[in-house]
């Protein structure tokens, strides 16, 4: 079967619109597949993310930025991206999820400013599949006697 995107478009009947003028060779199968992806990222409109900045006084341990957020333990599976920037380099930082360590403590990266969220073209993103029920656990230590803060930002895209 030959169909041109918008014949697939229709078949798939959402309300997605595409205005394209090449023609596509298609099976009436892979556009049935692709209509189910598309209406399930159509119905998928909760993306979750926290930004946080956290002052430390000097020595801190154990601090957990993600304690009391709503998704601290995810309702469905998700893939999770963490971006993490501190002013200076005395912060150490471990990353659960569930029962894994996803991150064993390592330091943050430094150079951040006092409030400015991080963003991935200048911070290394963590990144993890996390499950359904998996609990979201950051924890941050301050290993000098500075008072340094800690930017960042958590979102969890469902998925599945």
């Amino acid at each position: 079967m030959r169909a041109s995107v918008e014949d697939a478009t229709a078949v798939a009947r959402t309300s997605v619109v595409v205005s394209v003028t090449r023609t596509y060779s298609v099976t009436t199968r892979s556009i049935l597949m692709n209509s189910a992806s598309i209406r399930s990222l159509i119905a998928r409109d909760d993306m979750p993310q926290l930004p946080f900045s956290t002052l430390f006084t000097a020595n801190q341990l154990g601090v957990n930025p993600l304690s009391g957020w709503q998704y601290e333990y995810l309702p469905w599976p998700a893939e999770v991206i963490l971006l993490l920037r501190s002013t200076d380099v005395n912060l150490r930082a471990t990353v659960y999820s569930g029962s894994e360590t996803i991150q064993e403590r390592s330091p943050v990266q430094a150079g951040g400013t006092i409030g400015v969220t991080p963003s991935e073209l200048n911070t290394p993103p963590i990144t993890w599949i996390a499950a359904a029920g998996d609990r979201l656990k950051l924890v941050v230590d301050n290993v000098a006697a500075g008072t340094p803060t800690l930017d960042g930002i958590i979102f969890a895209h469902p998925i599945g």
